[in-house]
């Protein structure tokens, strides 16, 4: 994870924490999201952290389909701005998974669009 990632990552500690929650690192399986976030109000979430300009890699979006499969709140967040969202949607409504569903399906048109204007070179 390069330094910009590192940023947004430890941005999202900061605001889960403040909000009275705290996240945990998850390492030593390849594609499993950055953070385990524990919520004061009993969510957990499983957040990929990216960059804005960057999606999550294939076997990343196959973690996060397979967890969000059993019910869990799985997605990922692309920078600062993204965070804050996040956490106003967790902290004022509860469980936001249809927000994560919208925002994932915006990434995967980017996505398919990126794949599109590959294929055309």
């Amino acid at each position: 994870m390069g330094k910009p990632e590192a940023d947004v990552e430890k941005f999202l500690d900061k605001l889960v924490t403040e909000a009275g929650g705290f996240t945990r690192k998850w390492t030593g399986r390849r594609g499993v999201p950055d953070r385990i976030c524990f919520l004061p109000n009993g969510e957990v979430w499983f957040i990929e952290v990216k960059t804005p300009s960057r999606l999550p890699t294939p076997h990343q979006w196959r973690e996060i389909e397979r967890q969000r499969k059993l019910g869990h709140n799985s997605g990922f967040i692309a920078g600062r701005y993204e965070v804050k969202e996040f956490m106003i949607h967790c902290i004022s409504m509860g469980a936001r998974q249809d927000w994560m569903n919208k925002q994932m399906r915006e990434a995967r048109s980017k996505m398919v669009k990126k794949l599109l204007e590959k294929g055309e070179e």
